[in-house]
């Protein structure tokens, strides 16, 4: 005869403690195995013990360590389904820098450099104060303003001795770029314009791919030629002729008539 499981000590000295805990989604594993302590419960239970399923639907949720709703919605889905079902894959939430869009991403980095432009270092309060009270903007805290700023590319550096400070910085070229760019575009596109955008690329002759296969064991040229193999692919160079190729177009697609390809000797 197999033994059993020991009856000697009441049954509540077997209870784990309770322990408080967030759970977002129970897996399918552990409501079976919630349903096979139930079982379990249920098979021990005292004779001389009525046998009151809310009883023992407590005394399941306190040798897990879980709550008595949890215990009592994943034996109600086993009663009516016979089975556990698995939960609902959760859903991923867009966090901040995701549900910002580039325009106002644009207006927050502008932000910083009006900072700049009044003669004034740039630090975390005021471009906080500055875009808060920018009722066109999202509110920020502290943290979400740092994550952005350095989404945006912004560095946070010591400048130099004679001003002891610190400050967020980029390329003065960039942003004057930049600025004349973004007010000419809101311009545009206020007057209703079409925007075109132009760009290039090109194809050099020794193009190849960017990945390939690679022998780790051969080291060197003279085990390469004893073992009569090689030392891998050579790195391509730019030399040659090189096919440029120009279009323009915008979000409905090219502009017809625009395509410019042409082959570029390159010395």
């Amino acid at each position: 005869m197999e033994p059993g499981p020991s009856t000697s000590k009441p049954f509540k000295d077997f209870t784990s403690p309770r322990k408080k805990r967030k759970v977002s989604h129970i897996s399918e594993n552990e409501k079976n195995m919630i349903v096979n302590v139930f079982k379990y419960v249920q098979e021990t239970w005292p004779v001389d013990k009525y046998k009151s399923k809310m009883d023992m639907k407590k005394n399941t949720a306190d040798i897990l360590g879980i709550g008595k709703t949890t215990v009592y919605r994943v034996l109600n889905q086993y009663k009516e389904c016979g089975t556990v079902k698995a939960p609902a894959p959760l859903k991923k939430r867009p966090n901040l820098i995701e549900k910002i869009d580039d325009f106002d991403k644009s207006c927050i980095r502008k932000k910083v450099h009006e900072i700049f432009l009044k003669g004034e270092m740039p630090t975390i309060n005021k471009i906080l104060q500055a875009v808060n009270e920018d009722d066109m903007l999202p509110n920020f805290s502290r943290t979400s303003m740092w994550r952005m700023l350095k989404h945006l590319k912004f560095k946070y550096v010591t400048k130099k001795k004679e001003t002891a400070r610190s400050a967020l910085i980029e390329r003065p070229d960039i942003v004057l770029w930049r600025l004349k760019y973004l007010k000419k575009i809101r311009k545009y596109r206020e007057e209703g314009r079409q925007i075109f955008y132009l760009d290039e690329t090109w194809v050099n002759a020794g193009h190849t791919v960017s990945k390939a296969w690679e022998d780790t064991t051969v080291k060197t040229a003279k085990q390469a030629f004893l073992e009569g193999v090689s030392t891998g692919a050579k790195n391509p160079t730019s030399k040659g002729n090189r096919l440029i190729v120009v279009h323009i177009g915008n979000e409905k697609g090219f502009l017809p008539g625009c395509q410019w390809v042409f082959e570029n000797k390159i010395k």
